[in-house]
């Protein structure tokens, strides 16, 4: 109750902040809690237009990005308003005009402003009347126990904001998984249809050099079962994991990098539930979806080459053979194994990719690893499923 109350009482500004990159500037708005029929008003009031409501911020200036993340902080009405170092790394004409800005949206507010700038402390003591002093002890008396507590630093101040919102994970997403189904899956399919057909044609001629015992007509029937309970699912996870795990994982690290996830948690909004929840969910059904895909192109394209170059046999038997040799019971633990599979996705790109802290270049070999991870972890289970489903 007293996260949620501090959620509800602190609009805080972060001296690097921007708005939510995936995020359209009239979607950040709302997600910051401001009133949809105020957000017209509160636009001219930083001097922007209805037109950028329907752009991303990577088509913003610098300045433009600021003034979003100013109304994102300071446009619905909070007890208490945190601004570090708003004017940091704008030119003068732009600091000029959110000098101004701030003036205006915080009259009549309670604000703790941290800059170094001596015209901004000038600005703000003679028109809000500001106290403007050097601050060395700092007490926050939000909840009862931490309100004996004593910072000596920014930093440590910096420390104790980071608590707020951290929810314990709860998968009660604050999105709709629909976005993130849709890219999983219609973005992957594709590239699952193609290689089905590669691989089924790879694996139906090396069958087709078997000439043990008299085999032939039990081919198709053991190539089903390797594809069912092993093939479809672990091939589907590998080529699934390569762009989601990749895609997924590069998100969060460039949000991680801009401190955006931090930003998630001052509007009450646990980056785990606004961003890991929705794609957890969204994979244990994709990820399945696009495992039946592989299973069932491996078959249909093994059924043609095995009817157009294998002498031995019809397209019309090799697909009956493959398509009634597995039992309910194998599609079933087909479609686990992609569920866990998705799940590993998940986890491993969202923990991964938060631990990005300092550099750009850090994307780059978060997202590697990543990938690696996810599949050491997704050949690890395949084990350990056909283990205990086999």
């Amino acid at each position: 109750e007293d996260v949620e109350r501090m959620q509800e009482e602190l609009g805080v500004l972060f001296q690097e902040g921007e708005p939510l990159d995936f995020l359209k500037v009239r979607d950040n708005l709302l997600l910051a809690g401001i009133e949809k029929n105020e957000i017209e008003s509160l636009l001219k009031k930083v001097g922007l237009e209805g037109k950028d409501l329907d752009k991303y911020p990577a088509e913003l200036s610098g300045g433009m990005k600021r003034r979003v993340a100013l109304l994102m902080a300071l446009g619905k009405k909070k007890a208490l308003y945190v601004l570090d170092e708003p004017l940091s790394g704008l030119d003068e004409e732009t600091r000029r005009d959110i000098m101004e800005i701030t003036g205006e949206l915080l009259k009549s507010r309670t604000a703790l402003v941290i800059t170094h700038d001596k015209d901004y402390r000038e600005f703000l003591r003679e028109k809000l009347k500001a106290r403007v002093e050097d601050v060395e002890h700092i007490l926050i008396p939000f909840t009862g126990d931490r309100r004996n507590i004593r910072f000596n630093s920014v930093k440590a101040m910096k420390g104790f904001l980071e608590e707020i919102g951290k929810i314990p994970l709860v998968f009660l997403p604050l999105r709709s998984p629909l976005p993130y189904l849709m890219d999983f899956f219609l973005l992957t399919l594709p590239f699952i249809l193609a290689f089905g057909v590669l691989v089924s044609f790879s694996y139906v001629y090396l069958l087709s050099r078997v000439r043990l015992f008299y085999l032939e007509s039990r081919l198709p029937s053991i190539f089903s079962l390797v594809c069912v309970r092993g093939l479809a699912p672990l091939l589907t996870a590998i080529i699934a994991s390569s762009r989601i795990t990749s895609n997924f994982t590069s998100t969060i690290a460039g949000m991680s990098l801009k401190k955006q996830l931090f930003l998630l948690r001052t509007m009450g909004k646990p980056p785990e539930r606004f961003l890991l929840s929705p794609a957890f969910l969204s994979l244990l059904f994709a990820v399945p979806f696009l495992t039946w895909s592989m299973f069932f192109t491996m078959g249909k394209a093994g059924g043609f080459f095995a009817g157009r170059f294998l002498s031995w046999c019809t397209t019309l038997y090799f697909s009956h053979q493959y398509f009634t040799t597995p039992g309910a019971s194998d599609i079933i633990k087909m479609l686990v194994k992609g569920s866990v599979y998705g799940g590993i996705m998940a986890f491993v790109s969202y923990y991964t990719g938060k631990k990005a802290k300092r550099s750009v270049s850090e994307i780059g070999k978060l997202t590697s690893f990543s990938l690696l991870l996810a599949l050491f972890f997704i050949f690890l289970f395949d084990f350990i499923l056909n283990v205990v489903l086999y």
